[in-house]
């Protein structure tokens, strides 16, 4: 019994072998692994702007607000602990349900996951409800941010733990968010960055991109947001945009809804980022590879240089980053 991508329950996997065929001779299949080709960005790329994640607005009062539960997604984890936690897990890793977290934390203080769903418990305490908002059909689904104070920065430790270049990672230090403001929930589509271009006629070709051979970015004037170089879908995440397609997408919505969008400070975004959390990762020491997609072993076998999870293997995705 496995835990299967977007499937809350156990599923049955069997392994086929031909008719007389030796079992040692038999691969064990592989984990269900995703594929894909759209490759994530790597960060600055989409989580400088493909995102517009980093669409803020300013003006809530008078915004139409509904209130909805505060729910967030969990990839599947890779390799079971035990049939035991694994169930449990499925169970509430989509959950938003109080008594369920904490059943599980009960169960299972010291799980690679315990962590994670100890913040996901304490924020639902501490927020049952978050307010969501609309300001038209195209534009992205905003979240309220509440005002607040948290630790801003780097420590030491996930310094020496990246090797982040000197002046990269800004030592430890409070900051206050002073006023409420409204962050893109999502990235921004394909779909919603199409709509953009196709009422302002926006539309810049070339795009920075990662060579196989090199760790630097480079400029390819062939490559644009409608062909980055992979594959992609209308709810895929638009890359290769700039900074300056960024601004002119911020300044279309302001003018089309009539509030004021822009793309938020760097302490906004680490604020919402860290939601309350103290770790270096919001999923704390749980193995990445299941919460996202970055540079694994698999990524060795078409890039010779740049920095690489040796820790983990998703499998044999297109990877390209791109802005």
């Amino acid at each position: 019994m496995r835990a299967v991508k977007n499937i809350a329950r156990l599923g049955r996997v069997y392994r086929v072998r031909r008719r007389g065929a030796a079992r040692a001779s038999t691969p064990a299949m592989p984990w269900p692994v995703q594929i894909g080709r759209w490759g994530a960005a790597v960060a600055g790329s989409i989580i400088g702007f493909a995102i517009l994640l980093a669409l803020l607005v300013l003006a809530l009062p008078g915004l139409g607000q509904t209130t909805t539960s505060n729910t967030l997604s969990t990839p599947t984890p890779e390799t079971p602990n035990g049939s035991d936690e694994m169930s449990a897990w499925a169970k509430v890793k989509w959950s938003d349900q109080i008594d369920q977290l904490a059943s599980y934390l009960d169960r299972f203080p010291n799980s690679r996951y315990s962590e994670y769903v100890r913040h996901r418990l304490n924020a639902l305490r501490s927020h049952p409800s978050i307010t969501k908002f609309r300001d038209c059909a195209e534009c992205p689904e905003m979240v309220v941010i509440s005002s607040g104070s948290f630790t801003m920065g780097a420590s030491q430790s996930e310094v020496d733990r990246y090797a982040f270049p000197s002046g990269m990672a800004l030592p430890l230090h409070p900051v206050t968010i002073t006023r409420q403001f409204a962050l893109g929930e999502f990235l921004l589509t394909r779909k919603q960055y199409a709509t953009f271009v196709a009422e302002t006629g926006h539309d810049e070709p070339g795009c920075f991109a990662t060579p196989p051979d090199t760790p630097l970015l480079k400029f390819d004037v062939a490559r644009s947001w409608r062909d980055p170089g992979f594959a992609q879908a209308d709810d895929h995440p638009v890359v290769c945009v700039s900074w300056y397609d960024a601004i002119a997408y911020v300044s279309w919505l302001s003018k089309k809804t009539g509030q004021k969008y822009r793309l938020p400070t760097e302490a906004e975004w680490e604020y919402a980022g860290r939601a309350g959390g103290e770790t270096g990762r919001y999923f704390s020491d749980a193995p990445i590879c299941e919460f996202a997609n970055v540079r694994d072993r698999s990524k060795r076998l078409h890039y010779s240089a740049g920095q690489f999870f040796n820790e983990c293997d998703r499998g044999p995705f297109q990877y390209l980053a791109s802005w």
